[in-house]
């Protein structure tokens, strides 16, 4: 991958990098941590970037961007099919006052997955912050975040 740094600070302003795709199987147990018994399913492709943007005197999170390829196949299936996945976080406010680190409690494990702890989405659960939903058009949610 490559590392990029701001000339006069050093400090990190983004990172892009992907899994090695000779090694990618070898960690496909950190991609799909469950599955049904007569799927197989095999990690082809993950690739990252991360961004920074510096806010007074320090660089925050501005930016993230996650894709990846699997090919999927029922174990009776002499081929599968390709299915890529992408996610994009992008931050749009910084609020720095009364800041309290996460209790142990309130953080997530790398090895949870999220859909087994979400029960139900509620749109009350986002309050002020702005989101587009998955379903929503483009244009519509831009228009709903300017305003």
């Amino acid at each position: 991958g490559n590392i990029y740094l701001d000339i006069k600070t050093l400090a990190i302003v983004e990172v892009e990098f992907e899994v090695d795709p000779l090694k990618i199987e070898d960690a496909a147990d950190r991609f799909v941590l469950k599955k049904p018994r007569n799927i197989k399913v095999r990690p082809q492709q993950a690739k990252y970037r991360v961004a920074f943007l510096k806010t007074g005197k320090k660089y925050h999170l501005n930016f993230i961007r996650c894709e990846t390829v699997f090919r999927i196949r029922q174990k009776s299936q002499l081929f599968g099919s390709l299915y890529q996945t992408s996610l994009e976080m992008a931050v749009t406010q910084i609020d720095t006052t009364d800041i309290e680190k996460f209790r142990l409690k309130e953080t997530v494990r790398t090895y949870e997955i999220f859909s087994d702890l979400i029960r139900q989405y509620e749109d009350s659960f986002w309050g002020i912050y702005n989101y587009i939903r998955p379903e929503e058009p483009l244009e519509e949610a831009i228009k709903n975040l300017s305003q």
